[in-house]
C-alpha cells in the first residue's frame, strides 16, 4: 500500500488562508460587474460638472476585503516570503480567471442556452476593464503589507509543554520592528 505524504499543522494552515485568499480574490473579480448603493448622501456633490447624491460600489467589495485580512493574517504567521508568493499566485489566477471568462465570451451560444449570448456578455463583458484595474491595485495595494514586518503588544508567548509549536512571527523577531499603515 502506498503511504501518503501529510501535511504539517503550518503547512495545513497556510493551505487553507492560501485558499481562502484565492477564492475571495478571484470572486470579488468575477463579482466587481455588479454595482450597488451603499448609502444615500445628505446632501448633493458636484464634482467637474457631475452630481453625486448616493455612494456606489461594485459587489465585488464584499469579498475583496478578505484578502486583505488573509494577507495580514499569513504575514504574521508566514512572513514576506510566504505571503508574495501567494499574492504572486493569486495575480496568476486572476489572469488566468481573466483568460477562462475571455475564452466563454467568445464560444457561441447554443440555442438552448438557458443564458443569452447579450445577457452573459452583460454580466462577464465589464470584466476586462475591471480585472486590469484591480491587479493594479491590488499588487500596488499589496506591497506595503507584503513589506512590512509588523510587531504586536499582544503576541502569543511560547509554548511551555514540550510542543513544537512557534509564536507568532512577531514574537520571534527581534526588539525592531517597522512601522506599518494600513
Amino acid at each position: 500500500m502506498r503511504s501518503f505524504y501529510v501535511l504539517t499543522r503550518p503547512q495545513r494552515v497556510f493551505a487553507v488562508c492560501a485558499a481562502i485568499f484565492l477564492t475571495a480574490l478571484v470572486i470579488a473579480e468575477a463579482t466587481a460587474g455588479k454595482f450597488f448603493t451603499a448609502f444615500h448622501l445628505p446632501f448633493t456633490l458636484n464634482l467637474l460638472g457631475v452630481e453625486f447624491d448616493r455612494v456606489i460600489m461594485t459587489a465585488g467589495v464584499i469579498a475583496f476585503p478578505i484578502t486583505f485580512i488573509v494577507t495580514d493574517v499569513m504575514n504574521e504567521y508566514f512572513g514576506k516570503r510566504g505571503i508574495r508568493f501567494v499574492t504572486m499566485l493569486g495575480v496568476a489566477m486572476v489572469v488566468f480567471e481573466f483568460i477562462l471568462i475571455q475564452a466563454a465570451l467568445a464560444v457561441p451560444t447554443d440555442p438552448i442556452s438557458p443564458v443569452p449570448d447579450e445577457a452573459f456578455a452583460s454580466v462577464f463583458g465589464t470584466t476586462t476593464r475591471v480585472i486590469f484595474g484591480s491587479l493594479i491595485a491590488f499588487t500596488v495595494g499589496s506591497s506595503p503589507t507584503s513589506a512590512c514586518s509588523t510587531g504586536s503588544a499582544n503576541s502569543r508567548p511560547e509554548s511551555t509543554s514540550g510542543s513544537a509549536r512557534q509564536a507568532p512571527r512577531s514574537a520571534r523577531s527581534s526588539s525592531t520592528h517597522s512601522l506599518c499603515l494600513r
